[in-house]
């Protein structure tokens, strides 16, 4: 990608940790533009000398230049400024340190930022620092009822940092990292699910690379980029007159596709399992859900699979499918596309202990335990995030943060680096960081929309990978 040809990482540092140098003023004369794609990335060229290593500097004061970007020994020169608030100036300049060891800077300059769509706006309403995980910016989506779906970076203070609009008239919930940590991706698909309409998203943080579409017929919920720099999905197979405990009804379930980056409309997926075809046993009237016609009209939906992931000891083997209507978490065999294990629900193999769930979302699995959101559809109680524990024999209950209501909708929790849990209530209009004794570490707020899948990042020039394990 661009900003990858752009920045030399060879000045590692994390925007909001360092404090600025004191060069002398020299004539480098920088001048600055707004990325095309994303209205919150100030690009700066300048032309440095000869032999030099430059950077900027920047921040929302002139005397608060206390934020770094990577730097770049380029002659000919362009650096993106990412972590300005919307709707707010930022100040910069441009520091070089030259062969002699001299350093050199710019004036100072700054640039107005436009302010984010209302419907993006972010409250946060309580915040302590010493309880928060290191990770200086929330990412997920937000969906406004007078706007698309938007991927939206918030940083501590609730300022829209970073945010793209997912197509008009699509349904999104999901936002992932991308592997080279270098942007995002999220998924996109019809609101009925009903379509070929479908389809994955991978945009940069430069804010001017064309996005890269790869097309997905069916698509829904979830996604992971693999190894090799393709896709898996959750995709739907819908079939008319299906025997269920003896009666017949159209049945709607789930499948795993796989299909190269890029892919184009229309092309054919590669299947993994599907539930019809591939799973132990037939369609049964699992919970009142499936009763009751889903989204695609006059089909039931029998698995409502809905949060995908690769094994973390073996990503290229397995992968984990949740599927909400069975209460399951199984474990599938990539190879075979059989199902190798299954925690929770009806036909589970692995016991739990200490607790259970009822309809729930997720996102994050790691060696020896898992985080879930428990809707707590059919449980008596509010919904609640909890930490599982795994050995490959039994899963236990060992952390639990109930909140103050029950929702029955996306949700999402992923455990950071001290052990905090941050948890979308993404019908509630809320993220929150919570520590493990359950003290609030940080709350955001965004009244009027909903959101999708969260995740936190140290920077957004580097990924810190201790702070979230996708």
């Amino acid at each position: 990608m661009l900003l990858a040809l752009l920045l030399s990482c060879s000045k590692d540092l994390s925007p909001g940790q360092d404090e600025p140098t004191s060069p002398g003023t020299a004539t480098l004369s920088p001048s600055v533009r707004i990325a095309d794609r994303v209205p919150t990335v100030p690009v700066i060229s300048f032309t440095a000398p000869d032999g030099a290593t430059s950077w900027v500097e920047y921040g929302p004061a002139p005397d608060q230049l206390g934020r770094i970007t990577p730097s770049t020994t380029d002659t000919s020169a362009e650096i993106r400024i990412f972590g300005a608030k919307a709707g707010h100036e930022v100040f910069f300049r441009v520091v070089a340190t030259l062969a002699d060891g001299t350093a050199v800077s710019s004036e100072i300059d700054s640039v107005a930022l436009a302010p984010a769509p209302a419907g993006l706006l972010g409250t946060v309403t309580a915040s302590e620092p010493d309880l928060q995980a290191p990770g200086g910016f929330a990412i997920t989506m937000v969906r406004d009822p007078d706007l698309p779906s938007e991927v939206v970076i918030y940083d501590r203070d609730g300022d829209v940092v970073w945010y793209v609009a997912a197509p008009r008239g699509t349904h999104s919930t999901t936002v992932r990292l991308t592997t080279d940590r270098l942007g995002v991706a999220y998924g996109f698909y019809a609101q009925t699910q009903d379509d070929e309409l479908g389809g994955i998203y991978r945009v940069a943080f430069d804010g001017d690379s064309d996005d890269q579409v790869t097309h997905t017929r069916l698509a829904h919920h979830d996604f992971r980029e693999l190894s090799d720099g393709n896709w898996a999905y959750l995709g739907l197979d819908l079939r008319k007159d299906q025997a269920v405990e003896g009666e017949t009804a159209n049945v709607m379930t789930d499948r795993i596709y796989e299909i190269e980056d890029g892919a184009p409309l229309g092309t054919e997926p590669v299947e993994i399992i599907n539930w019809f075809d591939d799973w132990p046993y037939d369609p049964w009237w699992v919970c009142s859900h499936m009763i009751e016609d889903s989204v695609v009209p006059n089909y039931k939906e029998w698995t409502h699979s809905n949060s995908l992931m690769q094994d973390p000891v073996e990503p290229d083997r397995y992968y984990w499918v949740l599927s909400r209507y069975l209460d399951a978490l199984s474990k599938i065999d990539r190879q075979t596309g059989r199902q190798v294990l299954q925690i929770g629900g009806e036909h589970a193999t692995i016991p739990q202990v200490g607790g259970t769930w009822s309809h729930p979302h997720m996102s994050h699995l790691w060696a020896g335990g898992f985080a879930l959101f428990n809707n707590n559809s059919h449980g008596a109680g509010f919904s609640s995030a909890q930490e599982w524990t795994f050995d490959g024999e039994t899963a236990e209950l060992v952390n639990e943060w109930v909140g103050t209501a029950s929702m029955n909708g996306m949700a999402d929790v992923v455990k950071l680096s001290n052990g905090n849990a941050l948890v979308g209530w993404t019908l509630l209009g809320y993220i929150e960081e919570r520590t493990p004794d359950d003290r609030l570490a940080w709350r955001l707020e965004y009244p009027g929309a909903a959101g999708g899948r969260v995740i936190l990042v140290d920077n957004l020039y580097e990924r810190n990978p201790d702070v979230y394990a996708p």
